[in-house]
């Protein structure tokens, strides 16, 4: 009598071992298809970062799961016309579960911002917070920077004297420069002119960070150090929060802190001190 041996079946893969698998199979830069035509800058759409992930994890039988933990709504700023723009921050715990075996990772909390005249910022808020889990979780590449601002650009956003910026005088490169001319650092007109936005609108430390997330399309902490973001800014990024800002006409955030109780300093030229470039 002969007797056949039963082969053994493969072990289960772990969750683990399944989104890493996931990780080695998006091995191409997300496209910056979304498009600022009022900053003159791309971004990577939600909806592409998704559709790039989604049939990755239902192949595996990987569920996402996510729960709103947090959620305000404040008023931002009113346009020339009157209308309200209205902000929202979400925080958002996500979850990977494994539809095989039932083994979960840890929730991990993504933040969201989201600004819009209408009913959208909800909606905008929570696919912000999504997308950087899904870029941050994967470690996906957005592919290169954006391109640096050239003149057109910054006087668009700046006007003519933040426009004018550190150049490449008689075909010799100076300290400081790149290619193009254009200096890497924002220029001393862009630091004027982003001061003189700054306390033309009455901004408050969060108003100004939430002008900057929005402009860059990026995540930042409401406690993050105002004067340390604007000194860790490009000369094309200083250009975009410029743009944004001019558009806003009155800041109206009135519940928070002024900017010149940072330095607990009433005096109208130090009020600005702690928002210097450096």
């Amino acid at each position: 009598m002969t007797t056949t041996k039963k082969a053994e079946e493969p072990a289960a893969k772990t969750i683990a071992a399944k989104l890493a698998e996931v990780m080695s199979l998006l091995d191409k830069p997300i496209a910056k298809k979304g498009k600022n035509e009022a900053q003159h800058y791309s971004f990577v759409n939600e909806s592409d970062v998704s559709a790039a992930i989604r049939p990755l994890l239902a192949e595996r039988l990987i569920w996402l799961h996510s729960t709103e933990l947090e959620s305000d709504m404040s008023p931002l700023f009113q346009t020339s016309s009157g209308t309200q723009m209205w902000l929202t921050r979400v925080k958002i715990g996500f979850q990977f579960i494994d539809g095989e075996s039932g083994e979960r990772t840890e929730v991990q909390v993504y933040s969201g911002y989201g600004a819009d005249m209408g009913d959208k910022s909800m909606p905008k808020a929570q696919s912000m917070a999504l997308k950087y889990f899904l870029l941050k979780s994967f470690m996906l590449s957005t592919g290169k920077d954006d391109a640096e601002s050239d003149a057109s650009v910054d006087k668009a956003a700046a006007g003519a004297a933040a426009a004018a910026g550190s150049r490449i005088k008689g075909g010799k490169a100076q300290a400081g420069t790149q290619k193009g001319g254009k200096t890497e650092a924002p220029s001393d007109a862009q630091k004027a002119e982003i001061k003189r936005l700054i306390k033309d609108k009455k901004m408050t430390p969060v108003t100004l960070l939430i002008a900057v997330s929005e402009a860059l399309d990026t995540p930042l902490s409401p406690g993050a150090e105002p004067k340390d973001v604007l000194a860790a800014l490009s000369a094309e990024e200083m250009g975009r929060v410029i743009a944004y800002v001019a558009e806003s006409v009155t800041i109206v955030d009135e519940g928070v802190e002024e900017l010149s109780e940072l330095d607990h300093d009433a005096d109208a030229d130090s009020e600005q001190e702690s928002l210097d470039i450096v």
